[in-house]
């Protein structure tokens, strides 16, 4: 097979197995992981090409959209909804759940909601896009 379908992806804020699925994700993008380099090129290096060392490794970002209800408990103010969670400035634990055929593969971490942005166009429905920047590791489980 060449790809698998998206379809079924869920962002869980907790665990997988003791967390709540956010609802109405329509894309998630992300994390963009990335790792630091410096550079160790010298005068007396072995050719003119630099030369490079890893540093730091970042998770990254993970975005969501989302079709956005101001009454849904993982959308809103209420505690554990995202917009909550960004505005207390919480680390919380997230689990992000990829559907692969026969088996699933989770990557759990901890991440802070540093964004948060509706938007309501007068002629299509309510959305919104919520930034999560990971914090720490990704933890991976599953295939």
């Amino acid at each position: 097979m060449a790809g698998l379908a998206a379809y079924g992806t869920t962002l869980y804020i907790g665990t997988v197995a003791t967390g709540t699925a956010v609802a109405n994700v329509t894309n998630i993008s992300g994390p963009g992981m990335s790792t630091e380099t410096i550079d160790l090129t010298a005068h007396d290096s072995a050719s003119a090409y630099r030369e490079m060392a890893p540093t730091f490794i970042s998770a990254g970002e993970l975005t969501l959209d989302l079709n956005y209800d101001p009454d849904e408990t993982t959308h809103g103010t209420s505690a554990g909804g995202l917009i909550y969670l960004w505005e207390n400035r919480t680390r919380q634990q997230f689990s992000l759940e990829f559907p692969d055929g026969t088996a699933t593969t989770k990557w759990n971490f901890y991440a802070y909601v540093t964004g948060f942005e509706p938007g309501a166009p007068y002629d299509d429905k309510l959305t919104a896009s919520a930034t999560l920047m990971i914090d720490g590791a990704i933890t991976w489980a599953g295939s």
